[in-house]
């Protein structure tokens, strides 16, 4: 039961305990605060029959979306008013630089009128890297597929600034994979640029693969010991490959070619990135696995499940969401008491 009050005249009825108690949608504080973290973690159908098993409460799968969508635009309303704040309690002769980390994975959206289709979803990273390669904080920012990435861009770009207002004198650090859009934001954000080392052999598989089709033992032998060079070498291992690549490329015939130059041109892109060596002399990580790992388990494992088809909207809502909560980086969502 509700109070409810009306004027004499008549009118619209005002409800006191709406307004006064911070309710989200028709659910009080606690139990807005008891279903969000659920709604962050799995899709409707699971919080449903949480919900009804632990709690004997049952809850319909449209509730509990505009639930999570209702926690996605409180966290979002929150950000302006949240403040980079992992270097504060850090040594600052202990940290070797700022990394900012980026990937990207597929995205099913549904929009109405429009058939579903697969986008890039973004995720990134920024943290502090300490003397021993191992990261101090982290702070990591996320968003739905969108032309030109403008909207992720900003955001990653606040958290930076904010890392670079505490340690003015650190090095900034890019990290990402191979694909242009990367480096398009990296390059003129950060001081040093780093091909995500994880995505090196991929190169070099394929160029093993193009000069010994039929000999695997040579193949593996040959991907390990470029492999090795790439990452040991006092030089840049990279040019050494494209020296032997561009010789053997000789004897080859026409399509072998091809597909072979093909990775050198992707090798001569990415070269000035491979400087392993140096970075780790320098005790700075060589990958971006941080970001790939956000990827993974907040935006496939949350936003692509089997249940989930979700708008441009309610996919932003539900990944915000789920930020919030599983980093605890938005601490002051207002559910009347603190989360």
């Amino acid at each position: 039961m509700r109070q409810a009050c009306r004027s004499v005249e008549g009118g619209k009825r005002y409800f006191p305990m709406e307004s006064k108690a911070r309710m989200v949608l028709n659910l009080t504080p606690r139990f807005a605060k008891l279903a969000a973290p659920k709604t962050a973690n799995m899709p409707s159908a699971a919080v449903q029959t949480d919900l009804f098993d632990d709690h004997d409460v049952y809850v319909s799968r449209d509730y509990i979306t505009k639930l999570s969508d209702k926690v996605g635009e409180l966290a979002k309303n929150s950000e302006s008013f949240i403040k980079y704040d992992g270097a504060k309690d850090q040594n600052k002769d202990e940290i070797s630089a700022i990394s900012v980390s980026l990937d990207g994975t597929a995205l099913l959206l549904k929009d109405k009128d429009k058939k579903p289709t697969f986008r890039e979803a973004m995720a990134g990273v920024v943290s502090l890297a300490d003397k021993d390669c191992g990261r101090r904080s982290a702070v990591y920012a996320g968003e739905v597929p969108e032309y030109g990435k403008e909207t992720f861009l900003e955001r990653l770009e606040l958290e930076l600034s904010g890392a670079e207002s505490l340690l003015p004198n650190a090095a900034v650090q890019g990290i990402a994979g191979g694909a242009a859009h990367n480096w398009v934001r990296l390059t003129p954000g950060t001081d040093v640029q780093v091909l995500d080392s994880h995505h090196m052999p991929a190169y070099v598989c394929k160029a093993s693969d193009i000069l010994f089709p039929k000999k695997p033992s040579d193949r593996d032998g040959r991907t390990e010991t470029w492999l090795r060079k790439i990452k040991h070498s006092n030089n840049n291992g990279v040019d050494l490959l494209i020296d032997e690549l561009e010789e053997r490329r000789q004897a080859l015939k026409k399509p072998s070619a091809e597909e072979l130059d093909k990775v050198l041109v992707h090798l001569n892109n990415q070269k000035g990135r491979t400087h392993y060596r140096r970075e780790r002399a320098n005790n700075r990580p060589v990958g971006s696995g941080a970001a790939e790992a956000v990827c993974k388990t907040l935006i496939k494992q949350r936003v692509c499940c089997s249940e989930v088809r979700r708008s441009k909207d309610g996919a932003s809502n539900i990944i915000r969401n789920s930020f919030s909560y599983t980093f605890k980086q938005i601490v002051g969502i207002n559910f009347g008491i603190i989360i």
